[in-house]
């Protein structure tokens, strides 16, 4: 059985080695997510939409680490600091990731009952959020953008918010993709 499981871990690693991503996307930090930044604005269910036809969702973030690059990526993208949108989305039964996973944090500053109420549109699971002082907003939007490094915009710093934009604004955003299989 060990030996099973030694050879089912090097299949895994030779194959993430072989993997890379779609043309027109950059590596993320962790060698199993490309990532692609769309500059046109749009609304967030396009946004979403769009990604999903790259092959992907809008991203959804796991750490204080993929939260930066995914700042500095949007910054180098645009040469300039902007909000956008990210795959944190509110439905009737609370929050999710566009690709389906739910939130798990459940320590919110303005509604501690709402344990529940976010979550990434891939579906995956909130083990972090990077919340703008006074959010998440029960009463604000039901989509989350991410503010930018060095962004004027309240004087934040790679911050999340739901309560400045509405799902219908017009914002830039980033997707998030498995790599593909290298055939060559």
């Amino acid at each position: 059985m060990a030996l099973l499981f030694r050879l089912f871990f090097l299949f895994l690693q030779f194959g993430l080695f072989f993997a890379v991503c779609p043309i027109g996307t950059i590596r993320g930090v962790d060698p199993s997510n490309c990532y692609k930044f769309h500059g046109t604005p749009a609304d967030f269910d396009s946004a979403h939409i769009q990604c999903v036809l790259d092959g992907g969702n809008l991203a959804s973030i796991f750490s204080a680490f993929i939260n930066d690059f995914i700042s500095r990526t949007v910054l180098i993208s645009l040469s300039e600091s902007t909000m956008t949108w990210i795959g944190g989305k509110r439905n009737e039964t609370g929050w999710a990731w566009t690709d389906g996973k739910p939130f798990s944090y459940n320590n919110w500053a303005k509604d501690p009952a709402c344990t529940t109420c976010w979550g990434w549109t891939d579906g995956t699971e909130v083990t972090y959020t990077n919340w703008l002082s006074y959010d998440p907003n029960i009463t604000g939007s039901s989509c989350v953008d991410m503010i930018s490094s060095g962004s004027s915009h309240y004087g934040s710093k790679n911050v999340w918010e739901n309560g400045y934009w509405s799902c219908t604004s017009q914002l830039p955003s980033i997707c998030k993709q498995a790599p593909i299989c290298n055939s060559g």
